[in-house]
């Protein structure tokens, strides 16, 4: 997969591309396609990207506070060290993705697929993980105080979670 560094303009002309597209109901505007795509550091802060792709992309330190990526496709993506608290990620897949150091507070993920991730380190303090699946994740000293695990598949812990309420 061939890397692609975009502009802080092109950024800006694809997601009011995409903005168009889910208005429209996909007759106008373009899908968000930042697959293999150079975005350190990029605030998408406060966004709706629902259904882009980021297969791939080098998001490493970026902003994704407050944004809506329901059924958006992160496999394989590099987001360590990124801020994707408060965020909704419900049905996203996450497969492969290296989410080390990440803050992933209050984020949403149900039926998110986040098998294969590396969440060494991640924050994910009061953060919905109903119903995601998270086999073969690496959950080396991830916080879990207040997070919910309703029905969650594959999780595997190695020692139990101590809670000081």
């Amino acid at each position: 997969m061939t890397t692609n560094t975009h502009t802080t303009r092109e950024i800006e002309e694809i997601l009011i591309q995409h903005s168009i597209w889910l208005i429209t109901k996909e007759s106008r505007g373009k899908k968000a396609n930042f697959a293999g795509a150079t975005l350190i550091g990029v605030d998408l802060s406060r966004i709706n990207l629902t259904d882009a792709d980021f297969t791939g992309a080098n998001l490493t330190r970026a902003e994704l506070k407050l944004s809506l990526l329901s059924h958006t496709n992160f496999t394989d993506a590099n987001l360590s060290g990124a801020n994707l608290s408060f965020a909704n990620f419900i049905i996203a897949n996450f497969t492969g993705a290296n989410l080390e150091g990440a803050d992933l507070k209050y984020a949403t993920f149900s039926a998110a697929n986040l098998s294969n991730v590396n969440l060494l380190g991640a924050s994910l303090m009061s953060t919905n993980l109903t119903d995601a699946t998270l086999t073969g994740a690496n959950v080396t000293g991830v916080n879990l105080e207040y997070t919910i695990l309703t029905d969650v598949i594959g999780l595997k812990l190695r020692s139990p979670i101590s809670l000081d309420i």
